[in-house]
């Protein structure tokens, strides 16, 4: 049982780190070759907190939000390998990417002790 739940909380953030870290490789470098200021961020942001969500909900543990960005952050430094990539046109998206969790697991851990201190609440029943 020990060995599943371990198991569990490494999985979690390769699984959803991995696909999230797909996501900005493919679709974020499209959004960035239009030169739009802000879009790829705001079009990314969301995939980014679904991937951090899921990797939380299957562990359980608020660690999970931050070691996922840093398998999709991981995942940028792929672009060193694609041609005309500067290194700052990598480590900003993967600087970026670790901020995101950090607000995230900031907004999770809000909402948990909200929950907590207003249970039976009308607002946080189901």
């Amino acid at each position: 049982m020990l060995r599943r739940i371990r198991a569990n909380r490494l999985f979690s953030p390769l699984l959803w780190g991995s696909l999230w870290g797909v996501s900005e490789a493919t679709l974020g470098h499209y959004l960035h070759n239009l030169q739009l200021p802000a879009l790829p961020g705001a079009l990314m942001f969301p995939f980014g907190v679904y991937f951090m969500l899921r990797a939380y909900r299957a562990s359980g543990k608020i660690s999970t939000i931050f070691l996922t960005s840093l398998v999709a952050a991981g995942s940028k430094f792929w672009d060193f390998f694609l041609p005309m990539h500067t290194p700052a046109a990598v480590f900003n998206p993967a600087l970026a990417i670790v901020c995101e969790s950090l607000l995230v697991m900031l907004v999770v851990v809000l909402f948990r002790e909200l929950a907590r201190l207003y249970k039976g609440s009308v607002i946080f029943e189901r």
